[in-house]
């Protein structure tokens, strides 16, 4: 597990408080599963911003790849290589 993978586990967990396997990064779709509600996810992306120094486009948060933790590290790793 990556050190983009750990904080943004940590983070979620720290806002939703639960627990976050591994395999649940690249398996479950949280918003298909109901897992956060809107209040959360809002918190969990101004948190990430903040965190990472990022800002997510219209087309990050639109995007199939925000559906899932996997896909919301890929476009967070994306970011920081462009910096």
């Amino acid at each position: 597990m990556n050190s983009i993978q750990q904080k943004v586990m940590e983070i979620i967990e720290n806002i939703t408080h639960i627990d976050i396997t591994p395999i649940e990064i690249t398996t479950v779709n949280y918003l298909e599963k109901g897992l956060f509600d809107s209040f959360q996810i809002v918190e969990i992306i101004t948190s990430l911003e903040e965190y990472f120094k990022i800002k997510f486009s219209v087309d990050d948060l639109t995007s199939q790849k925000f559906q899932t933790l996997e896909g919301i590290i890929e476009i967070i790793q994306s970011q920081i290589n462009k910096k």
